[in-house]
Formats: structure tokens, sequence, C-alpha cells
């Protein structure tokens, strides 16, 4: 089972890397990134509609900073994805993904924005915030576009890290 497992990760870094530069940079980061967690604590589970990433949250404890980081942003992609998703195709479709001009985009058009990617978009409040939201809105339309089956919405983990009491 361990050998299909990296058969499957081999396998989505080459279609990652034919598909083109800006496929395989979205995808390639999340796979590179947790490779050696998902071979540990995801040996026997069978690849696709995200179970890679369901077994990954659900062993979030024993994972190290970097894949919680990159677990926690395709969390954040998958969800800007579900909220937003037709919102960028009604209202920004001959907008190019890149610079933040997705987000931008969406924020110009606030008026007629859905309720629920509004409400996605005002959680961007500070610049790094913002930032962040802007890229992650890139990276899905280009996730999108591409075909990439997203991570579960569901996935049962914070899409930012919880907030810890200043310790005196």
């Amino acid at each position: 089972m361990r050998k299909v497992l990296v058969v499957a990760v081999v396998g989505l870094l080459a279609s990652a890397a034919w598909a083109g530069p800006k496929k395989a940079a979205v995808r390639q980061k999340f796979i590179k990134i947790c490779k050696n967690e998902a071979k540990k604590l995801c040996a026997g589970v069978e690849p696709g509609d995200g179970r890679i990433a369901q077994c990954l949250a659900e062993h979030k404890s024993e994972l190290g900073k970097m894949c919680m980081v990159a677990l926690r942003r395709a969390k954040r992609i998958a969800t800007f994805r579900a909220k937003c998703g037709a919102d960028v195709k009604a209202l920004c479709p001959d907008v190019k993904p890149g610079a933040g001009r997705i987000h931008t985009c969406l924020k110009t058009n606030e008026a007629s924005v859905s309720a629920q990617c509004k409400t996605r978009l005002a959680r961007s409040t500070s610049k790094k915030v913002v930032a962040d939201a802007a890229a992650v809105a890139d990276e899905a339309v280009i996730e999108e576009a591409a075909a990439i089956e997203p991570v579960p919405e569901s996935l049962p983990i914070e899409e930012e890290a919880p907030v810890s009491e200043p310790t005196p």
C-alpha cells in the first residue's frame, strides 16, 4: 500500500508539472511540503476525493508546522472556491489571476457579490490578511481553471492558526 501512495504522490507531481507552471506551482507546494507526513501517517489511504488531506487533518497533532500551514492554505483555497467561485465566473470572467486582481475585482463589484462571498471578503481587514486573501483568490481561480480537485471544505482543521494567549 505504501507503494501505491508513493506512486500516487509522484503521479500527482508529474501531472502537475505536465499541466504547466501555474498549476504545478499551486498544487506542488502542498504535495511537496506534506509528502513525508502523508507517507508516514496515511500510507493505507487511497488518494483521491480529498482522502489524503482528510487523513492529514485527522493527524493534525502529528503534522510538522509547514505541512499544517500548507493544509490550512489548501482549505482556505477550497473554501474560497466554494463561497466565491460562482461570483468570480459571473463578475470577473476576463480577469487574469495574479497580483490580487481576482480579489480586487470582487471588492470592486461587492454590491453584486453573493452574500456568502461577501462574508468571505469581509474577513479581509489587516494588510497581511488582505494580501493572503488576494493570493488565495488568485490560486483558487488557477486551480479551478485547471480543474484541480479542491480539498474538502469540511476538512476538520482551522483555516488559520489558533490565536494563543500571550504568556506573561
